[in-house]
């Protein structure tokens, strides 16, 4: 149910509220809860949380506090070398690729065979039907 509120006892989540417009339903039972917006002035209600639902809240908003109050991960540099150029159909490739961090080597790649411009099937490239 959402309706505009003419004017507000109190602008926290709500017990009182007067001169609801467009409201024709009654007021929330004692187990609802009445949500306002006091920028808007809209409310709705909605049920009560069971004691479950409530940890369960309670659990995911305190994980996500945790996770927004983590520092930033670390950007690290990495560099990449090419060796051991070689001629393949006149055109120059690196048959070995290494990325590093620093000093260490984080990988390496050997290249054995290179194909240039070789001719694909475009059914390859076709979506499944």
């Amino acid at each position: 149910m959402i309706a505009k509120v003419d004017s507000l006892v109190d602008a926290t989540p709500l017990e009182f509220v007067t001169e609801v417009s467009g409201l024709t339903e009654p007021p929330p039972s004692s187990t609802d809860q009445l949500i306002v917006t006091p920028e808007t002035g809209l409310f709705r209600a909605s049920r009560a949380m069971t004691e479950e639902e409530r940890k369960k809240a309670t659990a995911d908003a305190e994980k996500q506090l945790q996770e927004m109050q983590r520092p930033p991960p670390v950007l690290a540099d990495y560099t990449l070398f090419f060796d051991d150029w070689r001629d393949a159909d006149g055109v120059k490739f690196p048959h070995k690729m290494r990325r590093a961090m620093g000093a260490d080597t984080i990988e390496e790649w050997t290249v054995s065979k290179v194909k240039v411009n070789p001719k694909v099937d475009p059914k390859r490239f076709a979506g499944e039907s």
